[in-house]
């Protein structure tokens, strides 16, 4: 009887090492919160040229304070004429690939025309602008981080500036260091490329 015992107490200490070590215990994870459907837009900031937040997709938002300006070119298709408009706040660049693939991976937009744009995916192409993507497409990115698209008149305001110049960097002609246009590159090139070529 003696004898069984010892052999049953020599089993289980076998099997006891044997056994997988004993997992570690690991800390416990807050889940993150997924990102907000209504930007964090501080309407409190001061409304002045000048004056810039960090929105929600990680993109800079300018102030464009409420004033009348002259909308147009003169020419028959295009007429000048006074336009007033609010206050509003815009994007300093365009939707970069980066973010707008961010609302892909959310499944709240659907993927650009790869024939117009095959550089997409390209980790050197995240900061450069989406192409290849409809209107609805665009809608859905803005819906996505709780914006609109810039009316026309809010898009001339924006890029001709508080002093309505002809181009946004002023009334010079465009040249390649101020744009890329004209084939200046062939390609797009990163949303920030072009500092001299801004407007206000």
């Amino acid at each position: 009887m003696k004898i069984l015992i010892l052999v049953l107490l020599a089993v289980a200490l076998l099997l006891d090492s044997c056994a997988p070590p004993t997992p570690p215990i690991l800390p416990t994870l807050t889940p993150v919160p997924p990102t907000p459907t209504i930007a964090p837009v501080d309407i409190s900031s001061s409304m002045q040229v000048g004056s810039s937040l960090t929105y929600v997709d990680g993109t800079s938002l300018v102030a464009v304070p409420s004033s009348s300006f002259l909308m147009g070119h003169g020419k028959a298709d295009n007429p000048e004429h006074t336009v007033t408009l609010s206050d509003f706040w815009i994007y300093a660049t365009k939707v970069t690939n980066g973010q707008y693939a961010l609302c892909v991976a959310r499944g709240q937009c659907t993927s650009p025309d790869i024939t117009d744009n095959s550089n997409y995916s390209e980790f050197t192409s995240q900061n450069e602008p989406v192409v290849g993507v409809t209107y609805d497409q665009a809608m859905s990115y803005c819906n996505y981080v709780n914006g609109s698209l810039p009316t026309e008149a809010q898009w001339e305001k924006t890029a001709r500036g508080p002093n309505s110049n002809l181009y946004p960097w002023g009334n010079d002609q465009p040249a390649c260091d101020l744009l890329n246009f004209n084939n200046c590159v062939k390609d797009t090139t990163e949303v920030l490329k072009y500092p001299n070529g801004k407007s206000a």
